[in-house]
């Protein structure tokens, strides 16, 4: 006998209600898998998170917040993509049934989800990801690549080697300035999650040295189930103009060629981020943004 009704078929639930294994089995089995949705990456990049639970966890939605000037407000973690609604919704369940669930106490949203959020809100907004398939041999994915960055690489004399520090390059990432709204405790967030990951095999730093053992560029990249994501990225002024980060992204493809992996760019809608990432014959992969301003009209500003 199911012991879920009507009245309990989409339950909220703080962080210390949640069945850790349930929901990781949730995550795992669902369609629009991805690493941002389990556990281990909740606890560690969110500040606080709670959820919505479907069911026995047939599906799920992970709510992380934050608090300021006495508001709770629903936000998307740095370094994390977009979430979702994960599982398999009951046939006669709709996306906004989930999304009405919501406790008002969260009076500002800031949500990057897979879902269809068009669906919820005429105020979404779709936005884009990039990514490659890998499944292809080498040499049929580098003839897609942009005929400028197939001879750019063609004069490559640098080295790629997985020895690059993590410590390293969050140094020299943080001190990019276009980098905004990204603080010390995010990169230390990001960091313990590398290690985390890394004892488990799961995340690679690679860098990019010149003949002279100079680091130009720097990369960090997760790895989940069949995906491979560009989590963090640098490179020097030199670098730039030698082309080092397409090097080593070349490099990644290179490994990875011909087994069944998705390089996951992590974006971007940013025209000159997507143009180098779309060089590489990365294809584009829709996700949603939707922002709710529930907060009283006289502080409706510290949002805007």
């Amino acid at each position: 006998m199911n012991p879920f009704n009507k009245m309990n078929l989409i339950r909220y639930l703080e962080r210390n209600e949640i069945d850790d294994i349930k929901w990781d089995a949730c995550i795992c089995k669902a369609p629009n898998e991805n690493i941002y949705g389990y556990v281990e990456y909740l606890d560690t990049m969110a500040s606080n998170w709670d959820a919505l639970v479907i069911e026995d966890y047939l599906a799920v939605l992970p709510l992380p917040w934050k608090k300021k000037m006495g508001f709770t407000y629903l936000y998307t973690p740095r370094f994390t993509s977009p979430l979702a609604i994960y599982g398999q919704l009951p046939e006669t369940m709709e996306l906004k049934q989930i999304l009405d669930h919501i406790p008002k106490k969260f009076r500002l949203w800031d949500l990057n989800l897979v879902n269809d959020l068009s669906l919820f809100s005429s105020d979404a907004v779709k936005r884009k990801n990039h990514v490659l398939y890998l499944l292809a041999p080498y040499e049929a994915l580098r003839k897609k690549f942009r005929a400028s960055y197939r001879s750019l690489l063609n004069q490559a004399g640098n080295h790629i080697r997985k020895e690059a520090s993590i410590k390293d390059i969050i140094k020299l990432a943080a001190g990019k300035k276009h980098i905004d709204g990204t603080n010390a405790e995010d990169y230390a967030r990001f960091q313990n999650m590398f290690i985390h990951l890394e004892k488990k095999g799961m995340a690679l730093c690679y860098g990019n040295y010149s003949p002279k053992n100079e680091l130009l560029a720097a990369a960090v990249f997760f790895i989940s189930s069949n995906r491979i994501y560009y989590m963090l990225g640098w490179n020097s002024e030199e670098g730039r103009n030698r082309g080092a980060s397409h090097q080593l992204i070349d490099a990644v493809i290179r490994e990875y060629a011909g087994k069944d992996y998705w390089l996951d760019f992590e974006g971007s809608d940013i025209p000159g981020i997507a143009f180098f990432f779309e060089g590489f014959g990365a294809q584009p992969e829709d996700y949603y943004y939707l922002r709710e301003n529930r907060l009283p009209w006289w502080c409706a500003w510290i949002k805007k």
